[in-house]
């Protein structure tokens, strides 16, 4: 138990520290982090950037979409707010 509490700390790298028997150190970029039960750790995933969300009246969507002229509303509004000026 305590092993793992210094695993959990930060104290060893992949579960393993010199008490135990492993040969693992913190400084080996190529060490694979283990969870207390032995198996690979999950890294979560990178969050991606919350979209954009705007609303519309129906007038404004209308003239968007007559504007747009069949592209996708979307791409004919990132189109205008990013073009170069």
């Amino acid at each position: 138990m305590r092993e793992w509490i210094k695993t959990w700390r930060g104290g060893a790298v992949g579960g393993f520290n010199a008490a135990s028997g492993g040969s693992q150190s913190v400084a080996d970029p190529k060490a694979q982090s283990v969870t207390a039960a032995g198996s690979p750790a999950i890294t979560p995933p990178k969050k991606r950037p919350s979209p954009v969300s705007v609303r519309f009246s129906a007038e404004e969507r209308a003239l968007l979409e007559k504007l747009a002229a069949g592209q996708p509303l979307s791409a004919y509004i990132k189109q205008c707010v990013l073009a170069k000026k």
